[in-house]
C-alpha cells in the first residue's frame, strides 16, 4: 500500500503547494506584461521585475514538496516490482490527465491563433511539429519548450518518479544511502559541465541540479517518518527568513537557484510538518483549499493569462486609458495583476471541481478494475 490509515494528511504542505502555485503566477503575470514593452519604457519595466521575478521559486518548492510526499505516502512500502509499478501508476495516473487536458486546449489555442500546434517561434524551425507535439504530451525532453510550457518541470518530476521507483525495489534502510549516492552523482556532474537550465535532453535532465531540490526534500520526509523533532519551531523562523531573504534579493533566474532555495525551502517543509504532527499549528482552511486547487492552478494559469491579455486588447479602445494595455503608469500594470490572478484562481477551483477530480475519479475506478493504486495527492 502506498498510504495507510496511520499517516495523516498534510494541511500545512498543501498550503505550501499553495504559496508555490501563486509564486509561479507572479512571475508569468509580470512576464506577460513585459512581452512587447517599449525599450525606453525603463521605469515600468523595472516595476515588473524584482519581486516578481522571483515567482520561478515556487518550482523549487514544488520539488522539494514532491520528494517530501513520494517519501511520506510510501513509509509502510513493501520493497516488490509489484509495489514499484503500483507506485509509478498512482504517479502517472495523478500527473498526466489533467496535464493532458490542459495541453490539448493549448494546442487548440495555437491552431485558432497561429494556424499551428505550437508556439508560433516554431512555425520556421526545423521541428516535426507532430513528433514534437507527441513528445510535449508524453512529457519527453526536447530542445524546445513543450506545447503547455510549464510542463518542462513536471519532465523532471516523472524522472524523479522513475529514479525513486527504482529506490523503492530497496529495503527502506538502504533509501538514506540511495539518496545520498543520486545527490553524489548529480553534485559530480555538475562539477564537470555546466547544466542546462530546462530539460532540453535526457543527459539535460538526468544531470539537472533541480534533482538536488527533490533529494532534499525526501531528506525531510524521511526525518518526519522517523519521528525526529529539532526545533521545528526555531527551523520554522529561520527557514521563512531565508526564504523572504531570497525572494527579494534580486539574481538571476537561472539553475543556481538551486543554491540559493534548496535548503531554506527543505527546512520550511521540515518545519511546518513537523509542527504538525506535534500539533502547534494551525493552518487556515482557505490556504488548505488553494494548495488543493494548486496543480489546476498551476496548470491552467497560463490559459486563463493568455485569454484575458486577448479579450483586453478588443475591449483596449472602451476602457479609461490609463487601464489600457500597456499604458503610460502602473495603473494598467495594477489592473491587469489583479484581474488575471484572481481569475486564474476562480477558474482553477472550477477546473479542480469539474476537470481534474472527474479524471481521478476515473483513474480510481480503472484502478479497482484493475487491481491497480488509487492515484495519490
Amino acid at each position: 500500500m502506498l498510504e495507510t490509515s496511520s499517516q495523516r494528511r498534510l494541511l500545512s504542505v498543501q498550503a505550501l503547494r499553495g504559496f508555490a502555485a501563486i509564486l509561479v503566477l507572479f512571475l508569468h503575470c509580470a512576464a506577460l506584461q513585459r512581452d512587447g514593452l517599449a525599450p525606453e519604457r525603463t521605469a515600468e519595466a523595472a516595476l515588473l521585475k524584482g519581486f516578481w521575478d522571483q515567482g520561478y521559486a515556487g518550482v523549487d518548492l514544488f520539488f522539494v514538496i514532491s520528494g517530501f510526499i513520494m517519501v511520506y505516502v510510501t513509509q509502510n512500502h513493501v520493497p516488490s516490482l509489484r509495489e514499484a509499478g503500483r507506485f509509478l501508476y498512482s504517479r502517472a495516473s495523478r500527473i498526466y490527465p489533467l496535464y493532458w487536458a490542459c495541453t490539448s486546449v493549448m494546442i487548440l489555442y495555437f491552431m485558432a491563433s497561429y494556424g499551428i500546434p505550437a508556439s508560433p517561434t516554431l512555425a520556421n524551425g526545423d521541428y516535426n511539429l507532430a513528433l514534437y507535439t507527441a513528445k510535449s504530451l508524453l512529457l519527453l525532453p526536447q530542445s524546445a519548450m513543450p506545447v503547455l510550457g510549464v510542463g518542462w518541470t513536471l519532465i523532471h518530476e516523472m524522472y524523479f518518479y522513475l529514479v525513486f521507483a527504482g529506490i523503492l525495489l530497496l529495503p527502506r534502510r538502504y533509501m538514506l544511502y540511495c539518496l545520498g549516492a543520486w545527490a553524489a552523482l548529480i553534485l559530480g556532474v555538475r562539477i564537470v559541465v555546466t547544466p542546462d537550465s530546462y530539460a532540453k535532453s535526457i543527459f539535460a535532465v538526468v544531470s539537472s541540479p533541480l534533482t538536488l531540490e527533490f533529494i532534499a526534500g525526501a531528506l525531510m520526509g524521511y526525518l518526519i517518518t522517523r519521528k525526529i523533532w529539532l526545533a521545528p519551531k526555531i527551523i520554522t523562523v529561520i527557514a521563512a527568513g531565508l526564504v523572504l531573504a531570497a525572494l527579494v534579493y534580486d539574481h538571476y533566474f537561472n539553475v543556481n537557484r538551486v543554491w540559493l532555495y534548496t535548503i531554506p525551502f527543505a527546512l520550511l517543509v521540515y518545519g511546518v510538518s513537523a509542527m504538525e504532527h506535534l500539533d502547534r499549528i494551525h493552518v487556515p482552511q482557505w490556504m488548505v483549499t488553494l494548495g488543493d486547487w494548486s496543480y489546476s492552478l498551476y496548470l491552467t494559469h497560463m490559459l486563463v493569462f493568455l485569454a484575458i491579455r486577448r479579450i483586453l486588447r478588443m475591449l483596449s479602445p472602451h476602457l479609461p486609458e490609463a487601464i489600457r494595455l500597456q499604458a503610460v503608469g502602473a495603473w494598467d500594470n495594477i489592473f491587469f495583476a489583479v484581474i488575471t490572478l484572481v481569475s486564474a484562481i476562480v477558474f482553477s477551483a472550477l477546473s479542480y471541481r469539474f476537470v481534474e477530480q472527474p479524471l481521478l475519479r476515473v483513474t480510481k475506478r480503472f484502478s479497482k478494475r484493475k487491481r491497480l493504486p488509487e492515484a495519490k495527492v
